[in-house]
């Protein structure tokens, strides 16, 4: 194996760094150097002559270049670099020699002219000779601030020994790239996340199912913003991939909720509810104020209950989701609940056990009071009106053809109540914890 020698330093040319031999060894084979080229190192300007690897001493320098102890054994000098003679791509060429920059002797020139098809998009800009492994081009359309930067960025040893002053390329008052509202252009990966990440939000805040992300109509949604084929990776998602981020958002989400609810006293609030598919769910909300004075609340539990609601179970439930969260008692100031009896024993339970004072909702004890009002045994001469009512309407509720025949009946109806309704109305029903909803049902039976 060949390597390159450089008669005035005594030092083997290599790539970036003196453990890198494995790129210098690919440049020796493929560009084909031969002896006495001249050598790349701007300070130094002699020829060069190939060695062997495995011999002890080099071939014979030329005679015309002379040496000193002092230029073969400076420690000092900066390191050599080995280039590439051949350009890789039919469209690159060397750089102009009317081109005084000492940064294009790294680079190669992109000729509009031989571009064709897809090398179109590399006109103005020029590439890389030292980046061997993956192409590098940048733009060279104003200047040669972009290829300092490339060099001082990606071969700082290199860039060291050309004596020019460090490239700052952060946008100036006066470049286009500072002026509020300038769009840059996004990366094929940056669109990518943004638009998983849209997605993802879009299933989550409209309960959308994962399967809807594979479905023949969300792909052709999405094959109207593909412009190309290439494009067609950033737009993809599946299933899978939507369930990852939101299971990862979640374990983000609980982390920080964490670290912030750890600060606060805290208020909590509880409530289970029979969910669409009879399911018993369950959630607990967080209230807290700041330090600027701002009301906050977060959820942080919600999810289908296992097992009965009986106020046990509900104690030892909240019980894991604290330990879980590691919440401390002492930051607790209270826990409010509905006035149910199973919340009775739940509001006992946490006060014997963590010493967390248990709370009774204002609204609902409001409710559970009212509705004392509609009940036949405290109403006088009702003679069973209640009952009566509740029954009349679970009649028209349970019977699809008695409520036809009700609508029927409201849209030929010659009274003027009726006449002039739009639509006919139907029967409400009322809710036991709603004192509002039993005199709401009252009043549309009479009507």
């Amino acid at each position: 194996m060949q390597l390159i020698k450089c008669y005035k330093y005594d030092s083997l040319l290599h790539h970036l760094c003196e453990t890198d031999y494995a790129s210098l060894k690919r440049l020796v084979e493929r560009d084909n150097v031969g002896e006495h080229e001249v050598c790349p190192n701007l300070s130094c300007q002699k020829t060069c002559y190939i060695v062997n690897d495995d011999d002890e001493s080099p071939s014979s320098p030329p005679s015309t270049s002379t040496t000193t102890d002092n230029d073969t054994k400076n420690p000092s000098r900066p390191t050599q670099f080995a280039l590439p003679k051949v350009p890789p791509e039919r469209f690159l060429q060397p750089a102009n020699n009317l081109k005084k920059s000492k940064c294009w002797r790294y680079f190669w020139e992109v000729n509009s002219a031989r571009c064709v098809g897809a090398d179109t998009e590399f006109i103005g800009k020029a590439r890389c000779k030292l980046c061997i492994e993956k192409a590098h081009y940048v733009s060279a359309i104003s200047g040669t601030n972009s290829l300092s930067y490339h060099l001082q960025k990606d071969h700082a040893e290199l860039y060291a020994s050309l004596n020019v002053a460090p490239i700052n390329m952060a946008p100036s008052r006066n470049d286009i790239r500072s002026f509020k509202g300038f769009a840059k252009k996004k990366s094929a990966q940056d669109r990518k996340i943004e638009f998983q990440d849209s997605v993802v939000r879009w299933i989550m805040e409209e309960s959308i199912p994962f399967r809807a992300v594979e479905t023949k109509s969300f792909r052709a949604m999405v094959n109207t913003v593909v412009e190309s084929e290439s494009e067609y990776e950033i737009f993809k998602i599946s299933r899978s991939m939507a369930r990852r981020k939101i299971l990862s958002l979640r374990l983000l989400s609980k982390k920080a909720t964490k670290l912030e609810l750890q600060n606060y006293q805290c208020a909590y609030t509880t409530d289970h509810w029979t969910g669409q598919n009879d399911e018993t769910c369950t959630t607990l909300t967080c209230h807290y104020i700041n330090e600027e004075g701002e009301y906050h609340s977060c959820v942080v539990d919600c999810k289908v209950f296992p097992g009965q609601t009986r106020g046990q179970d509900c104690g030892e439930d909240l019980f894991n989701i604290f330990d879980d969260y590691e919440f401390k008692s002492e930051n607790v100031t209270i826990i409010m609940t509905d006035a149910t009896a199973s919340m009775i024993t739940f509001g006992k339970r946490i006060q014997n056990k963590r010493k967390i004072e248990h709370g009774f909702c204002v609204d609902h004890n409001l409710h559970r009071n009212c509705i004392l009002a509609f009940d036949d045994k405290n109403l006088p001469g009702s003679e069973r009106t209640m009952k009566t009512a509740r029954a009349t309407i679970e009649y028209f509720t349970k019977s699809t053809q008695a409520m036809t025949k009700l609508k029927n009946f409201q849209n030929s109806s010659k009274l003027g109540k009726y006449s002039e309704q739009k639509e006919p109305k139907k029967i409400l029903q009322d809710s036991r914890t709603r004192w509002w909803s039993t005199y709401r049902m009252l009043r549309r039976l009479h009507f």
